[in-house]
């Protein structure tokens, strides 16, 4: 090849570049924020659901979540909650939550995932197409 084509295909691809790099940074300046995290002891409306995050506990190899759920009867409220630590998710093991009354009720998620305290873990509740995160910092 003659080195004036091989010129022009090389600017050709630093323009190819230069063009994603501008749609790139349009995409990122433009895509929505992600939504900040609930606050710990606040209510939230989760689907039909209110629900408050109190604290986080570990106990014996289990981190244990205190929290108060109603608005609605469900038969297994719990299981819409999942504990991420370190980029692991978390089913719920136990829980002494009974079927949701339309009142509050207090109520702890047991889940099979060992922190030290200190640590920072993420609780996610999806209830429908509406899903929560709280920030917990292990006790």
């Amino acid at each position: 090849m003659k080195t004036r084509t091989l010129l022009l295909l090389s600017l050709a691809c630093a323009l190819a570049i230069a063009a994603a790099g501008i749609a790139l940074a349009i995409k990122v300046s433009t895509a929505p924020e992600a939504a900040a995290p609930a606050p710990l002891g606040a209510p939230v409306m989760v689907g039909d659901m209110t629900t408050v995050v109190r604290t986080a506990e570990a106990i014996s190899g289990l981190t244990v979540v205190e929290v108060a759920i109603g608005g609605v009867v469900d038969t297994d409220a719990s299981s819409d909650f999942v504990l991420l630590v370190a980029g692991t998710a978390h089913r719920v093991e136990g829980s002494d939550c009974d079927p949701s009354p339309v009142e509050q009720m207090s109520c702890r998620l047991a889940f099979r995932a060992p922190v030290d305290p200190g640590t920072s873990v993420v609780l996610t509740q999806t209830r429908g197409d509406q899903q929560e995160r709280w920030v917990l910092v292990v006790e």
